[in-house]
């Protein structure tokens, strides 16, 4: 049987790591990729699998990381940004809020871009994104973060439109 390959985003710390622990566990050969080198190092080599650099707001960066994971056969596009302070919207710092959202919506598609190619070719492949509570139940004092998780919501449910019968894929809220 071919090795099946997982790349989880965001995979240093909290459900990221968790869900790296749960694929390594289930026979998965599990790419732990994030920015922070020691906490990506730290779970890969928990799981007994690779730790890669990657910043998913960055075309290269993500373009590099798929390249080193190899024949990617699921995706976990966990990496995500909320904000460590809440200011009202409309004094928080434009390049600070659209952060969040080159994080939280352009890093799920870079991602998603850069798999899906090999995942038609091999025929085999699926896809999980991580969105949230947050999509749908605004609570936050700072619409950035909900906001781009109500975006990431709706892409990954236009791309299983769009991949329908070929790659599965799915959204999921946590909490």
């Amino acid at each position: 049987m071919p090795e099946r390959i997982a790349l989880v985003t965001g995979g240093g710390r909290g459900i990221g790591a968790n869900v790296a622990r749960a694929l390594a566990g289930d026979g998965w050969s599990v790419v732990v990729a994030a920015r922070s080198r020691d906490e990506i190092e730290s779970v890969a080599e928990e799981v007994g699998g690779r730790a890669v650099e990657l910043d998913v707001s960055s075309r290269e960066s993500v373009e590099r990381a798929v390249a080193e994971a190899g024949d990617v056969e699921l995706l976990v596009a966990n990496a995500g940004r909320a904000p460590s302070s809440s200011p009202p919207s409309w004094t928080q710092p434009v390049d600070d809020w659209w952060q969040t959202f080159e994080v939280n919506v352009l890093g799920v598609h870079l991602c998603c871009r850069a798999v899906i190619p090999g995942m038609l070719a091999r025929d085999r492949g699926r896809i999980v994104i991580t969105a949230s509570g947050a999509a749908y139940l605004p609570n936050s004092t700072n619409s950035a973060y909900p906001a781009s998780k109500a975006a990431v919501a709706r892409y990954g449910e236009t791309l299983a439109n769009e991949l329908d019968g070929r790659i599965p894929v799915f959204f999921f809220s946590p909490g």
